[in-house]
């Protein structure tokens, strides 16, 4: 068993260094990595293997196992300094965690820790996607890119909710949504769309009180928007063009944020633009009243905008991340 002194010096590693540690607490370092770059890791084999079975085949295949230093034969990795040295500080005891920054750089690491089943540095990627740690680089859309190449199909569906349309036009994002593969690209694609068919399929009106479930779940009902009005007048002479304009303020929204940004955007602003006045200006010629009553007209609209944003109408797979429960991405194959 390691006492505290030897477990200190084993968490000294440093790259093209000897350690001298008791003998009785385990063998000193007799493996030797060598980066792509040139750059040599003097490590301890039993550290190794119990860290990765996939490192263990490495060393196994070798045979460069060797105590004798004049013996050891370099193990040769295709990883870079960098992401040997990150991976080497996720297995080894008390090392500080790799820095997740710049983006590539978390990239890279993420294919290395996958490549040889390093869990720690797996999982700290994964929690920086799924906001359980501070994102230190990267944007939405990257973090769904990189999910989505790594198979990690609960984090690619949470970062989905923070990623807004894709613009191939848009130089920033063209060079990650090259680098998706075509089924997670048009996952994203169809996100949006539905998004957006569920948004011009809740602005047609439903007037008839004694409609299918499934007609006054879909579109936005007559007696909410215009409570007041409509409890006492049959009227529904509302200013068409009004109503076009709002539709074109919503989806533009919609068509430009993250379902996440579109959200606050509903909380925050949305309804206190001059684009709506018409809208709530807008007065029946029979009784005199405004058609639409802006406190019930933005809470109708609210909780039914929030449901094709958070994607719980959508159709999708259940999921298991804790911090997923609205899904944005629908599942079809």
């Amino acid at each position: 068993m390691l006492n505290s002194q030897s477990r200190t010096q084993i968490c000294r590693l440093r790259p093209a260094a000897y350690i001298l540690i008791p003998s009785t607490a385990i063998q000193t370092q007799d493996i030797i990595f060598q980066s792509s770059d040139g750059m040599h890791f003097k490590v301890h084999s039993p550290i190794i293997r119990l860290a990765s079975d996939d490192f263990a085949r490495v060393l196994n295949v070798s045979g460069a196992s060797s105590p004798n230093p004049d013996q050891q034969a370099a193990v040769k990795l295709k990883e870079d300094q960098a992401i040997v040295k990150a991976l080497l500080d996720s297995i080894y005891p008390r090392r500080s965690p790799p820095k997740l920054h710049p983006f590539s750089f978390v990239c890279r690491l993420a294919s290395a820790a996958g490549k040889y089943d390093i869990l720690d540095a797996t999982h700290r990627i994964r929690a920086s996607i799924s906001r359980e740690l501070p994102a230190s680089s990267g944007t939405s859309l990257q973090h769904y890119a990189l999910a989505s190449g790594q198979g990690w199909e609960s984090d690619a569906r949470y970062a989905s909710r923070f990623v807004p349309p894709p613009n191939p036009e848009n130089p920033v994002e063209k060079p990650t949504l090259e680098s998706m593969d075509t089924k997670s690209l048009l996952k994203l694609m169809d996100l949006h769309r539905c998004r957006h068919d569920m948004a011009i399929k809740a602005m047609t009106i439903s007037y008839d009180k004694n409609a299918a479930k499934q007609t006054r779940q879909d579109h936005l009902r007559w007696e909410v928007i215009a409570k007041g009005h409509a409890g006492n007048c049959v009227s529904t002479a509302y200013d068409k063009a009004a109503w076009a304009a709002f539709q074109l303020h919503l989806l533009t929204e919609v068509d430009k944020l993250s379902p996440v940004d579109f959200e606050q955007r509903l909380k925050n602003g949305f309804w206190d633009g001059g684009e709506l006045k018409a809208l709530w200006d807008n007065k029946c010629t029979k009784c005199s009243k405004p058609f639409f009553n802006q406190r019930k007209s933005c809470k109708g609209v609210s909780a039914y905008c929030e449901t094709f944003s958070n994607g719980s109408r959508l159709d999708c797979a259940p999921i298991e991340h804790p911090l997923a429960r609205s899904i944005c991405i629908r599942l079809s194959t």
